[in-house]
């Protein structure tokens, strides 16, 4: 009897959608970690806007996703792309899927964005790199709210479909 009445009161509470947002702050917040084990959990899709990328943890989360069957889009940077200690060659080297590119208004392409099954965003403005994750100050948002991923994807894909 008693456990009816609990469920009874449980089910007559109106559900009210929260939008889950954490943050983290680096150095020393875990936001690599955070990202690398989002990346771990993907299933079906995985695109990243990213600036720089160079954090060893990270590629590797990366390139296992791709190994694994998610399908890995990756839009980066040009100019930081091309720096000797970025690790964007090494994802092209397998095949995963980069379209090199200046910004919209031929600036910087400084999005830090990734979208795990479009289920879960990260944004911010940490990059995926060892001085963001040991001596920059930034911020990661995990971001489970859909309206937010939603905007997050349609801004990734407005990225993915200009010619690089």
């Amino acid at each position: 009897m008693v456990l009816a009445l609990a469920v009874s009161a449980a089910v007559a509470q109106p559900a009210v959608p929260v939008p889950v947002i954490e943050s983290r702050f680096s150095p020393g917040g875990g936001c690599e970690r955070e990202v690398a084990q989002q990346i771990d959990r993907a299933r079906t899709t995985l695109d990243i806007a990213i600036y720089c990328l160079n954090e060893p943890t990270i590629t590797r989360a990366i390139l296992a996703a791709h190994k694994r069957g998610v399908r890995v889009r990756v839009v980066a940077d040009t100019t930081e792309a091309a720096i000797k200690s970025a690790t964007i060659g090494e994802l092209e080297r397998a095949k995963v899927p980069v379209h090199r590119q200046r910004g919209t208004g031929n600036g910087v392409m400084h999005l830090k964005v990734w979208i795990i099954d479009r289920k879960v965003g990260l944004a911010g403005s940490f990059n995926g790199t060892v001085p963001a994750t040991c001596r920059n100050d930034e911020v990661l948002m995990t971001i489970r709210d859909h309206d937010t991923i939603e905007k997050l994807a349609g801004k990734f894909e407005q990225l993915w479909r200009r010619q690089p």
